[in-house]
């Protein structure tokens, strides 16, 4: 991780404290064309088995965690 991004993330969480999610979605194109394509990230061929499909697959079970919800096994 650049130092620019731990020091962006210090911040944030010395601001929000425990707000603040544990998992980190890397930047990625795949985002990019989601957003662009107005589609989710794991629809998006070529995502399958890519580490931004696991980071967001990731930060889907710490919400759910936090909203106190069972994921469910796909």
């Amino acid at each position: 991780i650049p130092v620019i991004t731990r020091q962006i993330r210090s911040e944030i969480e010395e601001s929000f404290g425990r707000s603040v999610f544990e998992t980190v979605v890397s930047k990625s194109i795949k985002i990019e064309e989601a957003i662009a394509g107005r589609t989710g990230v794991i629809s998006l061929p070529g995502t399958g088995n890519s580490k931004i499909s696991s980071e967001i697959a990731s930060l889907g079970e710490e919400i759910l965690c936090r909203l106190g919800v069972e994921p469910r096994v796909v």
